[in-house]
């Protein structure tokens, strides 16, 4: 199975199509991209038909589709973590938490002082000028 590809999305077919979409999709796609109808490109064409077929493999069997769904959802999911778990705040952000009264680092909550001190500092020296 080849994990860099979304089956569903090689057939352009929603998550829930039924058999017989899939099906439809199939036979749409393998007629596109046939090598017999791609004269010249017949390599490429079959590099294209090869992924179709698999995608369609996939896809018609139920059991293989259900195993399918469940790892690709536990790869969404994976991904998700990975990108929000190593996403650093911004000083703001910290303020954001402390306003709530959230846990936050006390270093943060140092810097969100002296961010809004001296945000405050530096628009009341400029009206004075």
């Amino acid at each position: 199975m080849s994990d860099s590809r979304d089956f569903y999305q090689v057939l352009a077919v929603r998550r829930d199509a039924t058999p017989q979409q899939i099906k439809a999709a199939f036979r749409k796609k393998a007629m596109c991209y046939h090598p017999d109808h791609n004269p010249g490109k017949e390599a490429w064409a079959n590099r294209k038909l090869t992924g179709i077929i698999e995608a369609y493999e996939v896809l018609s069997d139920t059991d293989r589709r259900y195993a399918y769904d469940r790892h690709l959802i536990q790869a969404e999911v994976m991904v998700r973590r990975k990108n929000t778990a190593h996403r650093s705040k911004s000083v703001s952000q910290y303020m954001v938490d402390i306003m709530r009264h959230r846990a936050t680092p006390s270093w943060a909550r140092k810097v969100a002082f002296a961010f809004v001190f001296f945000d405050y500092y530096t628009k009341e020296t400029r009206k004075v000028k």
